[in-house]
């Protein structure tokens, strides 16, 4: 996954407002743009609590252990939510095999 961070990002595809936060996919999986907007996306279950994170300047605090996690999971929650939009899920890695 690609992520750029920059004082001015893109506009939103969707409704042209700016967006918190754009990242593509690796051609491999279509070279999606996965898009965090606070117009388009406040109201989703996941990405939701992220922008209220975000627009809250809690990336701009000291980033903790605890805060960290907390980002961490956010993220990780989201990228689920705006994946699964696009049709893909995560499965866990299957487990070794014991011989």
């Amino acid at each position: 996954m690609s992520v750029i961070r920059t004082n001015s990002p893109p506009a939103c595809t969707r409704c042209e407002g700016e967006l918190l936060l754009a990242a593509t996919t690796p051609p491999q999986m279509g070279s999606l743009l996965l898009e965090l907007c606070p117009a388009c996306d406040a109201g989703k279950p996941t990405a939701g609590p992220f922008i209220r994170w975000l627009q809250a300047g809690e990336s701009k605090k000291e980033m903790t252990p605890e805060r960290l996690a907390e980002m961490e999971r956010l993220h990780e929650a989201w990228l689920h939510e705006v994946m699964g939009e696009h049709g893909w899920v995560q499965m866990d890695a299957p487990a070794p095999s014991v011989n």
